[in-house]
């Protein structure tokens, strides 16, 4: 069943749903006010089935004209599986991320050495002017690929960013550069950005806040439940690289 469907099928039982309201609040007798909210709970019933069982983006409709890079980050997200492994939806924007003064930059999947990425990123993204920002960085396949039992190791969190004015955000996680350990294979980092719920309004946060001088808080971080635990939603935009641990450089 197609989306606009589903949008249209919410917008009846909606109407219906206020039609009834307005008759139970007319003075209906105790027989149709049963009734009246035996209807009603079957539509709120049916709505949260709707709304589990289909994904909230329309993906089938989207505009390239309105989301010129869907298909790159798309395909990228699929091939490197940053779907299932970490998101269960496709982002429309990219993060653009840079370093070493914007010599060296994230590119969906290039690969990045631990010299280049010593200092954080400058990043940007598509925004809203009257809206506040996540962003968050993690390794995906700590300690090793084949046995990433230590997802997500967090290297930087930064919350309440006014647009993409990171250095204005509140510090929750110090950037950690990625280090290398020989023999533990390519990693992917990804970094991930969300808008933050409540419009220009920004949000308490009860975590520790970490230095980067310790590890602790860090070891197997999910992004997932960060952003549900304040209400995130899907993610806004993302980008990631590779950086090889091995004794010499892999190459694609």
């Amino acid at each position: 069943m197609k989306v606009k469907v589903i949008r249209q099928m919410f917008r009846s039982v909606f109407l219906n749903s206020l039609r009834v309201v307005r008759k139970l609040c007319c003075g209906y007798s105790t027989h149709h006010s049963v009734e009246v909210l035996t209807f009603i709970l079957s539509a709120i019933i049916l709505c949260l089935f709707i709304i589990g069982v289909y994904p909230h983006r329309d993906y089938e409709y989207v505009s390239e004209e309105d989301y010129p890079h869907f298909k790159i980050i798309k395909a990228a997200m699929e091939k490197h599986k940053i779907i299932p492994d970490l998101h269960k939806l496709f982002t429309f924007y990219t993060v653009q991320t840079k370093f070493m003064n914007g010599s060296k930059s994230a590119q969906m999947g290039n690969e990045l050495s631990k010299e280049d990425t010593q200092e954080p990123p400058h990043i940007s993204y598509c925004h809203d002017d009257d809206a506040y920002y996540t962003i968050i960085m993690s390794d995906l396949d700590a300690p090793t690929p084949g046995k990433p039992y230590l997802r997500e190791w967090l290297h930087w969190l930064v919350v309440n960013i006014p647009r993409d004015n990171i250095t204005a955000g509140e510090t929750l996680g110090e950037y950690i550069a990625p280090v290398t350990k020989n023999f533990t294979g390519r990693h992917r980092y990804v970094i991930t950005a969300y808008r933050q719920p409540g419009g220009f309004r920004q949000l308490r946060f009860h975590e520790d806040r970490l230095d980067n001088k310790s590890d602790v808080g860090r070891v197997r971080f999910s992004t997932n439940t960060f952003a549900n635990d304040y209400n995130y939603g899907d993610p806004w935009a993302m980008n990631f690289w590779y950086m090889s641990h091995d004794n010499k450089r892999w190459h694609k």
